[in-house]
Parts: C-alpha cells; sequence; structure tokens
C-alpha cells in the first residue's frame, strides 16, 4: 500500500466519530502485509501447446502471471504429467517452464508460486492439455515382386507405404549391383497402390524410406534370375476323348509366378512349346508359338490351343501330338527322349524352360459289373456288363473293341466282340457282352473261371488283363467321430465283400487289382461277439447273437451293422458310442450249405480329449532385421498351452496361427522362421535344431495381431473346439529408432552443473552413433561413437559443465546398420531428483486385487544408492535399514488391511556433486477386496476416490475396484451416484496410475445410476426390477446387511410398467415366476381409433412366446406383477418374488441358487439352451408347452449398446460424422407410427438432446402410462400439471412417435452426447411455469371425483407438430382431455397453428360422474375473450372470469365442447351448430347423399367400434355422397366443417 493511499483514509477516518480509531488501529497492523492470504484466482496460468509435427517434438510452454500489483513473484516450480499414464514427464518443482518431446496425448502442469511478500506459496493447476499430432509412422513393406529374366532384366522391388501421414515419401535404392543403370529415387504422395522398380537385374539392392519426419529403416532386397519357373503347377497330361490326340492341361504354370499370373504378362514374355525334348531348341522356331493370336478351338493344323475364358485353372492349355504318336506310346515309352515335353521361352532370348509331363495307362480301358439278382453262388453262372472307363491313366482312342477268352484258351474267344464308344462313357450306359456262338443270347460268365480281356482302340493300341475267379475278399473300414472337449469318441463301421474285375500288368512287371462290391443280397450276417461294456443302439440292424438276412433289394452297399435305418446311404452317417475290441461277425452266403466265414474288426475308441491348459501364449517381439519384427510366440515354451487327456499336448500337430493382421500387412508379407511365406507355425518342429526357427517374420507396423493355439490333424484338418478356442492379441508399436522413455533417467543435481542420463536404445538393430546435442542441433555436449549397446545395462552419461546445465537437450540416435536416425534428434528434459517417476510400480500399475503380487521397483540412481520401502501399516522393508539390494521388492499375495495406502520409498547415498544425499518419495497403491459396494454417503461422483466405496461389512474401502472386484450400486445415495465422466473421475493424486474404471461384475440395484456406463470395463452386468416382498398385502423393502438403502427404490403392484432392458437379449420369460406371483408381460399396441379419433394406447399386445427377445422390440417391455389378493389364483402366494427379496435381477439363468424360484426355467450348460415352460392361469399347474432359447453367455451379460466384436460401444454417423454411440431401426406395429422405446443405458437420457440428433426421424414429444392415464412431455413446451421432464431415467420406457425411417441415434460424447449426469432423485420435478409465460396458450386439466386427470395444451400461434391424444380401451377411466385440429379432424393432447376462433375440445373418460376443468394456467393477458360453449347443455362459460368449469360426464361423449377465443389476427366463427340445424342425410340405393347448410372440409366414417371405415380430406363442398360399400349395420358419419367447428351423425340404416 502506498502512503498516497494511506493518506486518503487518515483524511476519511479523520471525519468520523471517535470508534474510528479502532478500524484505524486495525489498518495500520496491516498496512506492511497484503490485505488477504493469497490464492490460487491471484494468478493467471497461461498454457502455449506447440503441437507435434513428427513423432515426438511437440511442446507446453507455461507463463504465470500475478493479477495484482500487490503480489510479485518470487520463483516459480513446474511438474509435466502425462495425465492418462500419470507419468512424470520432467521432474517435480522444476523452474524449466518448458516440457519438450512430446508425443500426441493429454497432459498437466502443477505449478508452485512462492510469493515475495509473504514467503507465501500457491499451488496451481491446470488438466487436459492436449498435444495433438497429425504424425502416423507408415506401414512400410518392401520385397522382390518378381524375379528377373537371365538374358532380359525385368526384375522388380515392390513398395508398399501404409497408414502414414505424410505428405509425400521418398523412396531410394541406396545399393544397387555393378549392372544396372536405372533411376535410384522417386517421390510419391500417400496411396494405397503399391509402388515399383523395374527393369531389375539380379543382385542385391538396399531400399530406403523417409519422409520429412524421419529416414525409415534401409532394407536388403535380393533379386534372384529364375523369372522362368523351374516347375508348373500340374504336370498331367490328360488325354481328350474327344479328340484323340490331343492332351488338355488344368494348371500349366507357375501360378505364384508374377509373369504367370495374368494373361497379359503370359503373352508379353513367353511362347509355349510341344515337342520331344531334342526338338526344343532356341533355333528351332516351328515348335515355338506366341499366347498371342492362338485359337481357343482344337484345329488339328495348328497343334497348340488356348482358351483365355478358362485361365488359369479350368484346363487352359491344349496340346496335340505329331508324327503319329499316341497317348499309348507317350505312357509306355521307355525312353524318356520320346516322351514330348512341355516348355516356354522368353521371348527374343535363348532362355528355354522345358517340363517334364506325367503320362499315365495304369488302369483298365474298360469297366465292368455283374449282371445278377445278388452276388453268385458258385454253380451260378451271371452276365457282365462293360463301360468306357475315364481319366488321365486310360491312354486309349475310342471307340475301342473288347474281346473275352478263359485263360486257359486265351486265343479262344467266347464273347462276341463289343464295340465301346463314347456313348458308353459311364457305367449307367454298359452294354452286355454277347455269346460269341449265340449272339443273340448274353454271355454267361462262369464265377470259378478265369478271363483274359483284350481291348483294341481306334489307334491299334491294345491293352490286355485278366480277370480272377469270383472269390470274395473282406474289406472294412472303421471311421471315428470325436468331441475333443468332453473326450468323446463315436464310431461307425462298415463292411463288404469285394471280387475281381481286372488285374492289369504294368510296364514295371506288377499286377494291379481292380475290384467291384459284391451286394449282400439274402445274405445272413450274425455279430457273434463284442468287447466287454457293449450295448447295441435301439433298432439297431444286428444285435448280439441274433441272425440278421439281408433284404433281397440290398444292392451294391457297404454294410453296416449298427445303423438304425437299414438305408445304406443313412447309416453310413450314424456314429454310436462302441467300446474298444473286436467285434466278430458270421457271414453266411446265399447259396446254402454250411459256407459260412468268421470276420474281426478292431475298434479303438481310446478317449482324445483337449482343454486349454495353465499357460497362455507370451509373444515375444524382436527386431533383428530393418524394417522387420520377429515374433517368437512360444518364448514361455509349449508345455501346458494345451492340453490332452489332461497331460500336456506337445505333439507335432499343435499350431500356432495368425487370425488377424493389422492394417497394411498382408499374408503374402508374414514369414515363418524356416523361409516359407505362411501364417501357420510349427509348434513342435520334427528337427530339434529348427526350434530356433519357430517364429513370424513380418514388416513393422502399427496396429494389432492376433493368434490362437490350434492342432491341424494331417496337416490340413483344423481342431478347433469350444474348450480350446484361446487368441492372444500382439499390440505393435512400430516406433522409429528411439529409446525408451518410461526407463529413461535424465537428472539435474542442486548446483546445477553437474548431472546423469540414463536411456535405453529401442527399435535398433546394429551399433548406433549417439549424442547429446545442445538445442541448436550442431552443438555436442557428449557422444558415443560406433557404440554397441548392452541390452542389459542402456546407455549412460554423466555430464559435468563449468556453467549450469540447460533444461532441455536433444537425444541424437543412428543405427549404423539400417541407415536411418531420429532425425536431427528427440528433445530430453533433465529433472531433479525426489519425483515419483524413479519408483517404476507407480509407472505401471497402481490398482491391485487381494491375492496379487505387487513388485516394488525404483529405478537404478547408481551403484551405491541404498532404498527402504515403508509399507502403509508402518513396515519397513528392510527392516534393518537401506539397503542395495531393496531396489526391487516383492509383496505376496497383498491384502487391503495389510498393503493399500501410502508408500515411501528412501533412496539413500544418491550422489550429487560428488556428496552423498537421502530422497524420500511418496506414492499410493490401492488392493481392492473381491466385493465393494458404492458408498450411499460417497462425499463426490468421482469412481478412483478411495472414500467412496465400501467393504462387505460397511467398513471404509481405502480402495477402488479392480478387474477383480464384484461392486454394487445401491438403489438410493445421499448426494452422489458414481460418474465416469473423465471431468469428474480422475485421478486425486499425481503419482497414481489407475488406468481405466473398471471391475468384474456389476450389480445395478433398483433405482441406481452410472454416468456415462459405456467408459466401464466388466466382465458382467446385473439390473434389478424391484417390486418388494408381499406380506399379505404389505410391500416391505429388502435391505443388504450393512447397506440398508440397497433397495428401497419400489415399483407398485398391480399397475403397468414401461420398462427398459439396457442388456443383451433378455427374454420375455426371464420376468415369468411361475404364477407365484404372476407376472403380465404385453408390448405396446396403437393404430386403432374411437368415434372420437383417439389413438389407442395400450399393453394388449400379447408376447407370443416366452423367448421373445427384447432388443428386437426397442429394449422395451410392459410389466405388471400381481399385488395381494387371498381370493385369487396367483395373486394369493409371493413365494417365488419373496424367496427373490422382490427382486427380479436379470440375466439369472448361470446362478442356480436361484433356480427353485423360477421352476419353470430349466437351464442346460452344456447346450447353453434356456427351457421355459408355460403354465396354467386358473390353476398354476404346469402345462406341457415349452419355449426353448439358445443363450449367448458371452454377450447376454453386456450392455445393448456394445458391439459383440470388441465388447465396447461402437461409432455412429450424426450429421456426416463419426461419433461415439449407439443406433437401432425402430421396430413396432406398421399400423401406427408410435413406438415404445427403452432407454438403453444406465443413466439418465435428454430427451431434448435426442430429438435434436434426430430431428427428421421423430417428433419432439413421448409419453408414458402412469396413474392409468397417458401422460406427454412436449420439448419447449411447459405443463403445469405433468410430471415428466427431458429426462428419461434408467430402465425407463417410453412411446414416441416416429416420422421417418431410420436408426434412432445415441451420441455419447460432444456436444450431441444425450447421457446426463446421475441424479440422486430417481422420480425428478414437476416441470412448472410462472404465469409469465409469454406464449399465447391454453391449457386445460380434467380432473374427475377421484382425483385422477389429463392435460391438453392449445398454442394458437405456435407451429409445432400435434401431439396425439392417447387412450387405453380398457383402462379409460381417468379422463383423457383434448383439442381437435380443425383442419384435419385429430384429437390432440398438445394442439398449435389454430387459425380459427372455435377449436372443438373433447373429454373422453368411461367414468360417469362429476368432471373438473381446470384453466387456471392460461396466459389470459393474451386473450381478449376466451370461452367454453358445452355443446350438450348450450352453454357458454366465460374463462377469463372463471377458468374453472364442472359438469356431469356422461360415458364418452366425444366432442362436447368448443373453445372461442378472440385475440388480434385470429379468424372468427360467428356462432356453433347443432347438428340438425346444418345437416341433412338422405339414404339412397347406393348409399347416402349429405346436405349441409356449411361448407364441408372432410369426412370419416366409423363403426360401432370406433374402428375408422373410410375418410375424404378433400370434400370441400355443401353437399356430397357417401357409398354404402364403406358403412356397416351402425355408422357413424363425422364432418369438419369449413368454419373450424365438427359435428357427428348416426347414419339411419338403408
Amino acid at each position: 500500500m502506498n502512503s498516497c493511499t494511506m493518506k486518503s483514509i487518515l483524511s476519511f477516518l479523520s471525519k468520523r466519530r471517535s470508534t474510528a480509531l479502532g478500524v484505524l488501529s486495525i489498518l495500520c497492523i496491516f498496512s506492511s502485509f497484503p490485505l488477504r492470504a493469497q490464492q490460487a484466482s491471484d494468478f493467471e496460468l497461461t498454457t502455449t501447446v506447440t503441437n507435434a509435427t513428427c513423432e515426438s517434438n511437440g511442446a507446453i510452454e507455461v507463463t504465470v502471471k500475478s493479477k495484482s500489483s500487490i503480489y510479485t513473484i518470487k520463483s516459480v516450480t513446474f511438474s509435466f504429467y502425462n495425465q492418462i499414464s500419470g507419468a512424470l514427464i520432467t521432474t517435480q518443482n522444476t523452474t524449466t517452464s518448458r516440457a519438450t518431446g512430446l508425443g500426441a496425448g493429454t497432459y498437466k502442469v502443477e505449478v508452485t508460486v512462492l510469493v515475495n511478500e509473504s514467503g507465501a506459496k500457491v499451488e496451481l493447476k491446470k488438466e487436459n492439455i492436449q498435444v495433438t499430432s497429425s504424425y502416423r509412422i507408415p506401414t512400410i513393406v518392401l520385397a522382390m515382386y518378381r524375379p528377373t529374366f537371365k538374358e532380359k532384366a525385368t526384375g522388380m522391388i515392390s513398395v508398399r507405404v501404409t497408414n502414414g501421414s505424410a505428405s509425400e515419401y521418398t523412396v531410394k535404392l541406396t545399393e544397387v549391383p555393378s549392372g544396372y543403370t536405372g533411376y535410384k529415387e522417386f517421390k510419391f504422395t500417400p496411396t494405397s497402390d503399391t509402388k515399383y522398380f523395374y527393369n531389375l537385374p539380379k543382385g542385391n539392392y538396399t531400399v530406403q524410406v523417409s519422409d520429412a519426419c524421419n529416414n525409415y529403416p534401409a532394407q536388403k532386397v535380393y533379386i534372384h534370375d529364375d523369372g522362368l519357373p523351374s516347375s508348373i503347377e500340374h504336370n498331367v497330361a490328360y488325354p481328350h476323348r474327344k479328340k484323340c490326340g490331343w492332351y488338355d492341361f488344368r494348371r500349366p504354370f507357375r501360378e505364384t509366378s508374377r509373369y504367370m499370373d495374368n494373361i497379359d504378362t503370359l503373352k508379353k514374355y513367353f511362347e509355349v512349346g510341344f515337342d520331344k525334348k531334342a526338338n526344343l531348341t532356341a533355333s528351332s522356331t516351328s515348335v515355338w508359338k506366341s499366347f498371342e493370336g492362338l485359337s481357343s478351338t482344337l484345329e488339328d493344323s495348328k497343334g497348340i490351343a488356348f482358351d483365355p475364358a478358362k485361365f488359369p485353372r479350368d484346363y487352359p492349355l491344349s496340346l496335340k501330338l505329331k508324327n503319329g504318336d499316341t497317348w499309348y506310346k507317350m505312357a509306355h515309352a521307355t525312353n524318356n527322349g520320346d516322351k514330348y515335353v512341355l516348355a516356354y521361352r522368353v521371348k527374343g532370348t535363348t532362355e528355354i524352360q522345358t517340363y517334364d509331363l506325367y503320362y499315365s495307362d495304369k488302369a483298365p480301358w474298360v469297366y465292368s459289373y455283374i449282371s445278377h439278382g445278388g452276388f453268385p453262388c458258385p454253380s451260378e453262372k451271371y452276365k457282365r456288363k462293360a463301360w468306357i472307363a475315364d481319366g488321365y491313366d486310360r491312354a486309349y482312342c475310342p471307340p475301342v473293341t473288347v474281346t473275352v477268352a478263359e485263360k486257359g484258351t486265351p486265343t479262344v474267344q467266347v464273347t462276341e466282340p463289343l464295340v465301346l464308344g463314347l456313348e458308353q462313357l459311364a457305367w449307367q450306359k454298359a452294354i452286355e457282352y454277347k455269346d460269341k456262338v449265340n449272339p443273340s443270347q448274353a454271355y454267361l460268365f462262369d464265377p470259378q473261371k478265369e478271363y483274359v480281356f483284350t481291348i483294341k482302340d481306334s489307334n491299334n493300341d491294345v491293352q490286355v488283363f485278366e480277370m480272377g475267379k469270383m472269390n470274395p475278399s473282406f474289406s472294412e473300414r472303421v471311421n471315428y467321430k470325436v468331441d475333443y472337449c468332453i473326450g468323446e469318441k463315436t464310431t461307425n463301421i462298415g463292411f463288404v465283400y469285394k471280387v475281381p474285375m481286372a488285374n492289369l500288368k504294368l510296364d514295371n512287371d506288377k499286377w494291379e487289382l481292380f475290384t467291384e462290391l459284391a451286394s449282400f443280397q439274402d445274405y445272413t450276417i450274425t455279430l457273434i461277439s463284442a468287447p466287454a461294456g457293449f450295448t447295441p443302439p435301439v433298432g439297431s440292424t444286428l444285435q448280439l447273437n441274433v441272425p440278421y438276412k439281408v433284404p433281397s433289394n440290398y444292392g451294391k452297399e457297404w454294410f453296416y451293422p449298427f445303423g438304425t435305418t437299414k438305408d445304406p446311404s443313412k447309416d453310413k452317417d450314424q456314429y454310436i458310442k462302441l467300446p474298444s475290441g473286436e467285434y466278430k461277425f458270421k457271414i453266411k452266403d446265399r447259396c446254402g450249405g454250411n459256407n459260412e466265414k468268421i470276420e474281426t474288426i478292431k475298434v479303438d475308441s481310446s478317449p482324445e480329449k483337449y482343454s486349454l491348459g495353465t499357460k497362455k501364449l507370451a509373444p515375444k517381439i524382436e527386431v533383428k532385421d530393418c524394417g522387420r519384427i520377429r515374433i517368437y510366440p512360444f518364448s514361455n515354451g509349449i508345455d501346458n498351452l494345451i492340453l490332452k487327456n489332461g497331460v500336456s499336448y506337445a505333439d507335432k500337430e499343435l499350431y500356432v496361427h495368425i487370425t488377424q493382421l493389422p492394417a497394411g500387412v498382408q499374408n503374402s508379407d508374414v514369414k515363418v522362421g524356416y523361409g516359407w511365406t505362411s501364417t501357420w507355425l510349427q509348434a513342435k518342429p520334427e528337427k530339434t535344431e529348427n526350434e530356433s526357427k519357430r517364429y513370424f517374420d513380418l514388416p513393422a507396423t502399427k496396429g494389432v495381431l492376433k493368434m490362437s493355439v490350434k492342432i491341424l490333424k494331417n496337416g490340413k484338418d483344423e481342431v478347433y473346439p469350444d474348450c480350446i478356442q484361446n487368441e492372444t492379441s500382439v499390440d505393435l508399436s512400430n516406433a522409429n529408432l528411439g529409446y525408451d522413455r518410461d526407463s529413461y533417467v535424465g537428472y539435474k543435481c542442486p548446483s546445477g552443473k553437474s548431472g546423469h542420463i540414463y536411456f535405453m536404445p529401442i527399435n535398433y538393430v546394429g551399433k548406433l552413433d549417439i549424442a547429446i546435442r545442445k538445442m541448436d542441433g550442431h552443438t555436442v555436449v557428449a557422444e558415443k561413437k560406433d557404440h554397441q549397446v548392452d541390452p542389459t545395462k542402456g546407455v549412460e552419461f554423466d555430464l559435468t559443465s563449468s556453467t549450469a546445465l540447460d533444461d532441455d537437450y536433444l537425444l541424437y540416435i543412428k543405427d549404423l546398420t539400417c541407415q536411418n536416425d531420429n532425425g536431427k534428434g528427440t528433445p530430453i528434459t533433465l529433472y531433479d531428483l525426489g519425483s515419483t517417476s524413479i519408483v517404476k510400480t507407480t509407472r505401471v500399475k497402481s490398482k491391485y486385487c487381494e491375492g496379487d503380487n505387487i513388485k516394488l521397483e525404483a529405478v537404478s540412481l547408481g551403484g551405491k544408492v541404498e532404498y527402504q520401502w515403508t509399507l502403509p501399516d508402518g513396515t519397513k522393508y528392510p527392516a534393518t535399514g537401506p539397503s542395495k539390494d531393496a531396489r526391487i521388492y516383492e509383496i505376496t499375495s497383498a491384502t487391503n488391511a495389510k498393503h493399500s495406502g501410502e508408500y515411501t520409498l528412501e533412496a539413500k547415498n544418491v550422489i550429487c556433486e560428488g556428496a552423498s544425499t537421502s530422497i524420500f518419495v511418496k506414492f499410493r497403491l490401492s488392493v481392492a477386496p473381491t466385493l465393494l459396494w458404492w458408498a450411499r454417503d460417497a462425499v463426490d461422483a468421482n469412481w478412483y476416490n478411495e472414500k467412496n466405496w465400501r467393504k462387505v461389512d460397511g467398513g471404509a474401502a481405502n480402495a477402488i475396484p479392480a478387474p477383480c472386484t464384484t461392486i454394487h450400486i445401491p438403489a438410493e445415495v445421499d448426494n452422489y451416484f458414481p460418474d465416469l465422466d473423465p471431468s469428474i473421475s480422475k485421478y486425486d493424486d499425481k503419482k497414481l496410475t489407475y488406468g481405466a474404471a473398471e471391475c468384474n461384475d456389476v450389480y445395478f440395484h433398483h433405482g441406481s445410476q452410472m454416468g456415462r456406463p459405456q467408459l466401464l470395463r466388466y466382465s458382467r452386468a446385473y439390473v434389478d426390477y424391484n417390486f418388494g416382498k408381499m406380506d399379505e398385502g404389505t410391500i416391505k423393502a429388502h435391505a443388504e446387511a450393512h447397506f440398508p438403502k440397497s433397495d428401497t427404490r419400489l415399483m407398485a403392484r398391480n399397475r403397468w410398467y414401461m420398462l427398459a432392458t439396457p442388456l443383451k437379449n433378455i427374454l420375455s420369460g426371464d420376468f415369468g415366476l411361475a404364477g407365484y406371483p404372476m407376472t403380465f408381460q404385453r408390448h405396446f399396441k396403437s393404430g386403432l381409433t374411437d368415434a372420437s379419433g383417439l389413438t389407442e394406447g395400450s399393453f394388449e399386445k400379447p408376447v407370443n412366446t416366452l423367448v421373445e427377445n427384447m432388443s428386437q422390440f426397442n429394449h422395451a417391455i410392459a410389466l405388471k406383477v400381481a399385488g395381494y389378493d387371498a381370493s385369487k389364483v396367483g395373486y394369493k402366494e409371493h413365494t417365488n418374488l419373496n424367496f427373490l427379496n422382490g427382486i427380479i435381477r436379470i440375466p439369472y439363468y448361470l446362478n442356480r441358487d436361484k433356480d427353485d424360484y423360477y421352476p419353470l426355467h430349466k437351464y442346460d450348460k452344456p447346450t447353453e439352451t434356456s427351457t421355459f415352460r408355460y403354465y396354467s392361469m386358473r390353476t398354476l399347474a404346469p402345462l406341457n408347452k415349452f419355449d426353448r432359447y439358445i443363450r449367448k453367455p458371452e454377450e447376454d451379460f453386456r450392455f445393448v449398446f456394445e458391439t459383440s466384436s470388441n465388447k465396447a460401444i461402437g461409432a455412429i454417423m450424426v450429421a456426416g460424422t463419426s461419433v461415439e454411440g449407439y443406433a437401432f431401426q425402430l421396430t413396432g406395429d406398421t399400423d401406427s407410427e408410435l413406438r415404445m422405446v427403452g432407454n438403453p443405458f444406465m443413466s439418465a437420457i435428454d430427451f431434448d438432446k435426442l430429438v435434436e440428433v434426430n430431428s427428421t426421424l421423430i417428433e419432439p414429444y413421448y409419453y408414458i402410462f402412469t396413474n392409468n392415464t397417458w401422460k406427454a412431455y412436449y420439448k419447449g413446451v411447459t405443463s403445469p400439471t405433468s410430471t415428466l421432464q427431458k429426462e428419461i431415467l434408467p430402465l425407463q420406457a417410453i412411446v414416441i412417435k416416429k416420422k421417418a425411417t431410420g436408426e434412432l441415434l445415441f451420441p455419447t460424447s460432444g456436444n450431441k452426447n444425450v447421457l446426463l449426469a446421475p441424479n440422486k432423485s430417481w422420480t425428478l420435478q414437476s416441470r412448472t411455469t410462472g404465469s409469465s409465460d409469454p406464449v399465447r396458450k391454453v391449457s386445460v386439466v380434467a380432473t374427475n371425483g377421484a382425483g385422477q386427470g389429463g392435460e391438453s395444451i392449445l398454442l394458437p400461434d405456435t407451429e409445432l407438430s400435434p401431439a396425439p391424444a392417447l387412450f387405453y380401451p380398457t383402462i379409460d377411466e381417468v379422463p383423457t382431455v383434448y383439442f381437435v385440429d380443425t383442419e384435419v379432424g385429430t384429437p390432440n393432447i398438445i394442439q398449435s397453428g389454430a387459425s380459427l376462433s372455435v377449436v372443438p375440445m373433447g373429454v373422453h373418460s368411461s367414468l360417469m360422474g362429476t368432471i373438473e376443468l381446470d384453466f387456471s394456467s392460461l396466459t389470459s393477458n393474451l386473450f381478449t375473450r376466451l370461452s367454453l360453449y358445452d355443446r350438450a347443455t348450450r352453454r357458454e362459460h366465460d374463462l377469463l372470469a372463471n377458468p374453472h368449469y364442472t359438469y356431469q360426464n356422461g360415458v364418452n361423449e366425444g366432442t362436447r365442447f368448443e373453445l372461442r377465443m378472440e385475440y388480434p389476427g385470429v379468424k372468427s366463427v360467428t356462432s356453433p351448430h347443432e347438428e340438425g340445424d346444418v345437416l341433412r342425410v338422405i339414404p339412397g340405393e347406393d348409399g347416402y347423399r349429405v346436405e349441409s347448410t356449411v361448407r364441408v372440409q372432410a369426412y370419416a366414417l366409423y363403426g360401432i367400434d370406433g374402428r375408422q371405415l373410410t375418410m375424404n380430406g378433400g370434400v370441400n363442398a355443401l353437399e356430397f355422397i357417401v357409398d354404402r360399400a364403406h358403412c356397416q349395420t351402425v355408422t357413424l358419419l363425422r364432418v369438419h366443417l369449413s368454419d373450424g367447428s365438427t359435428l357427428t351423425h348416426k347414419l339411419p340404416a338403408l
């Protein structure tokens, strides 16, 4: 305070009475001090953000100013934090006002101001400082796209750069082979297309991509010269049966070759040849044909055909033999030089590659089968039918001629020559062998003789084979099916007899036998023995020791002894449980005598049961090559990943499979350690030396990779039962060359002239050049050249200076192997000792579960530093004092009582300027029990506030929930429910790393709320619908021990509730209690109107089944629970609901403790099926009627707004922008636009916001059925009586009216967020308005003698969408009052835009008696005249003089009243009308002619049931005709007159 100011004060006081002397004394005492204590509001903290342009070059600059000249600043210290992780960016209490080297994120700064005048300290803080960066590290994939040819440089290197954010990339060839003279660099803008280097010769290339921020790791790519592949996909030559001499080739290319994978390159680079290898030389030009110009049809003159339409796999290439060569000669040539080969030549070169082809003639040209009634007996001769067999292994040219001779006399033909052509190329076209002696008769073969078959084709090539005696040989097959989860193996047995058909001698002098099936027709088969424990299935074909005669119509089929249908085509698919062992069958043929055989089949039913082991994949990531990473899935071993029969399964069939790759990486980019491309990796290679190769190699990228352990049977059959389903996610960071920020240590000692830096380089491959530079980017403070990093020690620098060290430096790193660096360097900051950053534990995790192990770890501060930890209960480790060995302290099996709270770390002997000092760091850890309750007396809504949680005994938790913790949110709180809004729920201590709000299970007691529930991470959620316990008519609320207000919010009995179902897959039957008491579940019904035009709104639409999913009904259901009535079944006993404490908690089906109270619901866990049983409404006896539903436990306990894939809320489009939120399509009756919709969140919804977001989809009002009548809320319209507000509470459903088709949108973030903060009051207050409302408005409340009433509002000057009046046909005692739209004639409870002075008004009520109409809330000062005309009494009542009117109500009298208004601008209507004064109805043959003295605008017809029959909105005449086709026995005519009035007339019968 200056002297002038003091003089002014003294002058002022001198003029006062003596009492002022005391005041003067006080002022004098304080004249040398500030007038009050300093506080944060006296200072201004400003932050300036420099957003990052690269990965980590953002900065925050902080300035602090005093707002008053009274206070001057002596010093300021700053602490910068990563707000999300809690990690310290700089140390505490640094004078550095700038934090540098920041990546994108949310930060906070805490400031301590030391005031000069008083020495006082003032704490300032600013949070949610956003540093952004558009920079994204690209995914770079460099590879040889295709090799080159030996004589023509055509190699290519592909360059694919995706996911990055740079505006331009540069790619360079930094090393090339000596023969390359092409371009070495090009630039390109971001694209999803692949770029290339072209025309590359063989050799090594080094490729490097860069952008404005970084030079990315250079990668070596080798171009080899095998452009002409050494093999083709399929070298089998298929004879073209319709063109002898031609072969078709199915896949005559190497499809992985970039030269052969498309027709264009095939035509551009290759010529094709087909000849003997000696003829395929570069100088033999006639043998080479270009693919361009080849005919697609088979022309003998050209010899080669190529059909592009069949490329690549549908036999696109056809080639013809030359010079009389035949298929037979190719197949039987002994000299490979006599065989034709396929060859390709590179155009314009002498480079040729030939491919040997596979020619085969190893199967009979002709097949035949026995044509006989069953298998012939030895004495029975039989007929045979023959046909031509097809296939690549038959080298004949049709037609063929077949002759047969007995083997003993091969030159004597016994059959007439049989000619078979292409028309016999199927067994259905087979023809009989004819007798040589009597060609008109079929030849009869002797089953005990051997025959020789001679086949000659059209080229005179000959095949000879023999057919032996018809002696059957037994053949069996045993197939298994395994349920790998329960270890159950089922078996299918089949057997058959086979007989010779052809015995063919091959070129290697070996014989190949071909057989056919013999028929069991009329055989007798007996199961004579089986292993112990065998029980044949019911209806089994064979029973033990019971002979079975095979039917006479049994064909040449396998026999299935344990089939139950006796139809081989079905029995072959029947599998049964069979014990292991031998099964013996006695088989007796049809020929008589004792010709029996005993056949034995062995079954092995040993179980194969797989399950997950105790271990999981532990993928380890390493950088071994420039620009690529290796993932070792088995770094933790393979033992106990999968168990087989309870034992660790480590067979060669165990694989790990990549099931999802990050964006930008393709399957073809992934290699395994063995060198080939694959996303499958064998866990246990056959050769032990290959175990080091068990890794995936892929491009460095950012994103999530997912992998699963699977079993591959026979290398191809995937076995992946539910019991071993597993998935491991690997987060790939793709960070640039840099250092690990979490382990970085850089501090200055108190003198500021010495310091220490420690860091661990990351993402490097070879030796490094490292330098600490000043911020100018040039001046080197310290450096290490050609440095080999020890990965166990990192890199350290001791800094000394004659002057003060800077606060900020640049850390420069260059990888000498990959030739990449971190640009000019990454900014680093030196910080002071004493911060929590030296406690690694808090940077990793501050939240634990009871029973967890806690690793307390401090960073290494030097070899002589000693450490000691003090636990929350005062225990010290080590107990004897600080020790070098105590830097890490393991707490095993932590408890809440002992380990939750504040810890202290002492670091002793920290050296600065050669002197030893000690530092003390305090931090907190939370150790949560398995059950916590949100405190009724929570001090705020902050989830992370330990004071807001209670243990199961009601005591203070001193912890917050962890993933192991089940939580309860009670029905009532004193002030606060939890609110997960980040601005509310935040860490209250800068030393914490709590992470997301999370728990195990969460129970929402009826009446509870949670702000922003989509931010909660949880396992399962439960919601309560609380109706209280019934005690002979008295309802009592359940109270949990220690939590008396846990369940105080009750719903009433015997009334309808419109309820929301916020969890997925809630079923209609979930609310059933087997009649103890009865519960009534319904859907909303609308669409019908009564004679007054009122719209039905009821809960009369039945729930058709007990398994209707509420997700298909807008997450809403109408529910009524029976009250107490000792005389009524279903109302008398409330046993089940009482045992449930009056609470229907959903979902309940996994809680087997509740089964007794849901006796008509059964849940089968193996099939995950709920079965609901119906009961008699008359007796409550269970009925034989059931509904079944397959549950989905993995999603049934989740909020409806979550996506199934990631169990989190998704994104929706709002006004063209993607935002967080939920959306669903409205469903309901097609004859109405009204829809009942449930609140899908456990927080209140702002209906006004919902309307703004969905303005084109829904009308701005909603309804709720309460107190036996419909109440409405209209956005922006105040109501004197309605309790409805814009807040739609949790578990509340409402009725809305849709005006278009589309999804209802619920954005949950940003300025469109529809979610509201929790409100402790479950029942919100009424909306009221004062009489000063400037809007011209008439509000009327109709109340009956019981005090029940409804309300309607008229806004004559305002243009709003009218809200229709709803009525419940069976519950309509409460008056529904409405105004009639004078233009369309519809009754509305919110009516606007009345341009006429007369507006019809009606009251609907089925209860006769006195009704009072209260108009006291009208804006009377805005009307010059306002009266109510009663058409029944013909009285007009002045509402401005008396706003109350009472009358005696008849039953549903309809539009009884007219509201008459006068105010400037309204169109006058002089008088009301009586029906007889205006209307005249004249019946006629075809209907009625209606005449009116006032012009009729529209009319409608109604039946006696109130249903509208027809309407005509465009009459506009004084007379009109009503067609009798629209009329019923009793028909009501309702007309709308041009003066706005409405009349109703009952039409006389015709």
